[in-house]
């Protein structure tokens, strides 16, 4: 397992670890969905599809490279490309 020290901060990495710095596991090229809060609507979120992360197969860790953590940071700045609407449903205790 990789320690922090041994690998780069997202502003200077190049590529991804080879194996995850929280678990162990081996990491893989994949595309992902983040979600992140709406400061301007706080009951809604911002989701970003499609986005390239090195992902642990182990733990789910998500590594992003610095160009993709850019794009993200302009997408999010940006209109949205599609609105949708979710069903939520609220679990509740029941007695």
């Amino acid at each position: 397992m990789m320690s922090d020290m041994e690998f780069p901060p997202p502003e200077k990495r190049e590529t991804y670890p080879p194996d995850c710095t929280v678990c162990g596991g081996s990491v893989t090229p994949k595309r992902v969905t983040l979600t992140y809060p709406n400061k301007e609507a706080p009951t809604q979120v911002r989701v970003i599809d499609g986005v390239p992360a090195g992902v642990c197969d182990q733990c789910g860790e998500k590594y992003l490279l610095h160009e993709v953590v850019v794009e993200v940071e302009r997408l999010i700045a940006a209109p949205p490309t599609r609105q949708e609407t979710v069903s939520v449903w609220e679990y509740a205790e029941t007695a």
